[in-house]
């Protein structure tokens, strides 16, 4: 019953929108999240690579089943890549099947995937 819970409320738009807002507003998530756009991680990500360390972006969102969501996952990692080639930090990218299309196909989520490899 809990677990039946806490998947309706990840499913929530609304909740999820009103707990990144208060999340990040809070400070709980910041630990783990350096900013919720490109430009607000990227300061936090030379802060990590001056202390020595790598790190990975993460693009939120999984278990897609519309295709277009999935080609709006592939322009954001893409995004991602030409950024972290046109700054000087050390960092890579996370990808996730699940949010190239998995549930949908393994040709949609092969040729997402390849898109994004290119």
């Amino acid at each position: 019953m809990i677990r039946r819970s806490i998947h309706a409320l990840a499913d929530s738009p609304g909740f999820t929108g009103w707990l990144s807002r208060r999340g990040m507003k809070w400070g709980f998530a910041r630990r783990f999240i350096a900013g919720e756009t490109l430009e607000e991680a990227f300061p936090a990500i030379r802060k990590l690579n001056a202390a020595g360390l790598d790190v990975t972006l993460d693009y939120l969102g999984e278990a897609v089943t519309d295709e277009e969501a999935t080609r709006e996952a592939v322009r954001i990692y893409r995004e991602m890549l030409d950024a972290i080639e046109a700054s000087d930090v050390h960092a890579s990218i996370s990808l996730k099947l699940s949010q190239l299309g998995q549930e949908i196909g393994d040709d949609l989520t092969e040729r997402n995937l390849r898109s994004i490899l290119e």
